[in-house]
């Protein structure tokens, strides 16, 4: 026998011949232990939105000429889908091995990851008057408009413009430039307005 269940075996001696001696036997018994195999799960990731891709694991030596069969089950992830709380513990499920081993389970994480960029809400154009008669130059304040990122639900900013809110523009058509990026480092594209300074 080749198993942890089937052991210990019984050692049945025999064949001992001495004329001098009335000889007499005990049995001896002979015991198989688990074997260690180490369950190692594979970092896993995938973009924010999407479905999860399937959950591996690797597989130390496994002994006695076995293969992978002897391991079933399926691994399974903590639940959460935001970026934020990335990266997720991919723990052992129902992963289990046949009673010949031993298992050490080393879990993986799963991770959750933003190729999204950040959209800028689009802005009106701002009319501003002349400071003082006959003046070339207005002062104009404004709001910027706010950016928003579907990866990341709490990303709600608004955006960095150029000019500034308060900034003094010239008599006619400036082109205000706003943008952003969010924690992901992808950039949003640019949302332009003008500010009209009229006398």
């Amino acid at each position: 026998g080749e198993t942890v269940a089937g052991s210990p075996y019984v050692i049945t001696p025999a064949g001992a011949v001495d004329g001098n001696y009335a000889i007499s036997y005990t049995n001896g018994s002979f015991t198989i232990t688990q074997a260690p195999l180490t369950i190692t799960a594979v970092n896993k990731s995938k973009e924010f939105g999407t479905t999860d891709p399937t959950l591996t694991y690797t597989l130390s030596a496994l002994a006695n000429g076995d293969t992978s069969a002897v391991v079933t089950g399926s691994l399974t992830r903590i639940t959460g889908e935001t970026v934020a709380g990335s990266p997720y513990a991919i723990n052992q499920g129902t992963v289990v091995a046949t009673g010949n081993y031993n298992v050490t389970y080393v879990a993986g994480v799963f991770s959750i990851v933003d190729t999204t960029p950040p959209v800028i809400a689009a802005h009106a154009d701002v009319n501003a008057v002349a400071d003082q008669l006959g003046g070339a130059t207005a002062s104009a304040a404004f709001t910027a408009p706010t950016a928003t990122d579907a990866a990341d639900p709490s990303f709600s900013k608004p955006a960095i413009c150029s000019p500034v809110s308060g900034s003094v523009f010239l008599m006619g058509t400036t082109t205000v430039t706003c943008n952003i990026s969010d924690v992901s480092g992808n950039a949003a594209i640019a949302t332009t307005f003008k500010v009209v300074v009229v006398p």
